[in-house]
């Protein structure tokens, strides 16, 4: 079983760092999800930063999940997302399948082994996937 890692204040601010300086992330808009002055931010003050914050955890997860966005695993994104419309939504693999023009299996195969998917049929997926999600994301908690 592998360990728990803990995110830490230090772990928050290098993925912050990393946004603004390796992606150039539009600083205004980081500053307005987290909530946190745009000039806290610049300031890369660690205990400004934390102590601007209303909720840190909520803060180091949205900063967490800016980061991973940058990171090249497309596979497991939307297989993630997948997940979400069949197991919450309860969105049929078959309606997933007509909605994006591929085979049930493809849909299927997409969630439980990926390799098996060609590229064009998780293009075709990812699509219906991404706008239902937009679509259905009123209905998540």
């Amino acid at each position: 079983m592998e360990d728990v890692k803990m995110i830490t204040k230090k772990d928050v601010m290098e993925e912050l760092q990393l946004l603004i300086e390796k992606y150039k992330f539009n600083i205004d808009v980081i500053s307005r999800l987290i909530g946190v002055k745009k000039e806290v931010i610049l300031s890369q003050d660690e205990k400004k930063l934390f102590e601007n914050s209303k909720d840190f955890s909520k803060m180091s997860n949205l900063i967490s999940m800016l980061e991973l966005s940058g990171k090249d695993d497309a596979d497991f994104k939307i297989g993630a997302f997948l997940r979400v419309l069949l197991e919450y939504h309860s969105i049929s693999a078959e309606t997933i399948a007509l909605m994006s023009g591929v085979s049930e299996k493809e849909v299927i195969d997409l969630v439980e082994n990926p390799k098996l998917v060609s590229l064009e049929s998780k293009y075709k997926i990812s699509k219906t996937v991404m706008s239902l999600r937009f679509l259905l994301k009123e209905l998540e908690p």
